[in-house]
């Protein structure tokens, strides 16, 4: 049988697998939209093909991470200044050796150039750890296929509950400078964001044979021990106040873990914060001066509307508008959006820094969000002239599908 024959086959039997699933309950999941995720999965029950492609791409995905090992923070060279392995550490991404002295230390900056050095530690098994257990789950939730709950399951036992694996909840050695240690580094708050992919798991997962409610209650238990280091921590707080995307991604995560744990005021703070950050952050036009003077300015300006676009979904669930917000002289999260537009379609060429080639297909992500909380078909025609992207066959079609207006 020819490759392509033996690709629509297994997609053939993802799909019969889910038609045969027949359960209807919305998910519980906060990076996501949990109606549409019913509707497609419906949607996919009734035979409609249009998503064959997205399920193609979940499926090889869910697949890979069957096949990959078990991640967990014990793995790392060296431990933490703490002693401890199970503290969370990871280097801080744009710091280099000093070639001016002979031990390097202090370490300085280099805005933009990741050390390769940083790979040796927590940073790469967190994200591949929450990118396997949300891909796996998302697979089961559209399958059924218990193999995928089973492995999402285990993967998450031995990062967060095992006690020979099990990571601490907190992120105090996140993002150290080699030479400035004792410093305390906001930054590494943002890491925690990778957990918001393990809370949508744990609403994905439910209803598996493999994901038990004593997973959920100590998922949540350890997810409340981490939300309270989140709010209380002196270098979380630090974090909290920063003027650029750390502050945003901040408030956008607080605002996630406070809602998934039924904090509802919690939430709201943060997302009343959000107006702040509007007023802050976007000028008037919609450029973003923070991001902007970044060496990657282009994708910090686009992470950065990222994190106002999780904030404003969050908002929705807590009464807060933040996707109309406009302060008085104009500034808000849609202008930020429209003054990326051309530059990611073409029409303007980007002045700004930008040492690495941007990550212009991610800006369909902005785009497509954008048209659903606009109801604007404008900008998803935007999002289908996003240069190097796959619109038809991304994943992300089963999270947002295309929007019919």
């Amino acid at each position: 049988m020819h490759s392509f024959s033996l690709k629509i086959a297994a997609v053939i039997g993802f799909v019969l697998c889910a038609a045969a699933l027949g359960d209807s309950a919305e998910p519980r999941v906060f990076t996501a939209n949990g109606k549409l995720l019913t509707e497609v999965k419906a949607k996919i029950q009734a035979g409609d093909n249009q998503f064959d492609g997205p399920l193609a791409s979940l499926k090889k995905e869910a697949d890979e991470a069957l096949k990959a090992k078990n991640y967990s923070v014990m793995e790392k060279p060296v431990p933490p200044a703490s002693g401890d392995m199970h503290d969370y550490m990871t280097l801080a991404p744009y710091w280099w050796p000093d070639p001016s002295k002979p031990d390097g230390l202090p370490f300085i900056r280099r805005d933009g150039e990741v050390n390769p050095e940083r790979e040796k530690f927590d940073h790469n098994p967190f994200e591949q750890m929450s990118k396997n257990v949300n891909t796996l789950a998302l697979a089961y939730y559209f399958s059924g296929d218990e193999q995928y709950a089973q492995k999402a399951v285990e993967q998450i036992h031995v990062w967060f509950f095992d006690d020979a694996t099990k990571m601490n909840p907190s992120l105090k050695y996140s993002q150290i400078v080699r030479g400035r240690e004792s410093e305390l580094k906001p930054s590494g708050v943002l890491e925690g964001d990778r957990l918001r992919r393990v809370i949508d798991a744990d609403g994905l997962l439910t209803g598996s044979k493999a994901w038990t409610s004593t997973d959920h209650e100590k998922f949540v238990a350890w997810m409340k021990q981490y939300y309270e280091w989140v709010n209380t921590a002196e270098m979380a707080k630090l974090e909290a106040v920063q003027p650029n995307n750390h502050g945003t991604w901040y408030a956008a995560q607080t605002a996630t873990f406070a809602l998934y744990l039924g904090d509802e005021a919690g939430a709201r703070k943060w997302c009343e914060h959000g107006k702040e950050l509007i007023m802050s952050q976007i000028e008037p036009e919609g450029s973003q001066p923070h991001e902007l003077q970044r060496t990657k300015a282009w994708d910090y300006s686009r992470y950065n509307i990222l994190a106002h676009i999780q904030l404003a979904s969050i908002g929705e669930r807590v009464g807060v508008d933040l996707w109309n917000h406009q302060t008085p002289d104009g500034r808000s999260l849609r202008k930020a959006i429209e003054w990326m537009i051309p530059y990611s379609n073409g029409e303007k060429t980007w002045t700004y820094q930008q040492i690495e080639k941007p990550k212009l297909a991610d800006m369909f992500i902005v785009l497509r969000r954008a048209a659903y909380a606009y109801h604007e078909p404008r900008y998803e025609a935007e999002a289908q002239r996003v240069q190097q992207a796959d619109p038809e066959n991304s994943r992300f079609n089963l999270l947002f599908p295309k929007p019919s207006f």
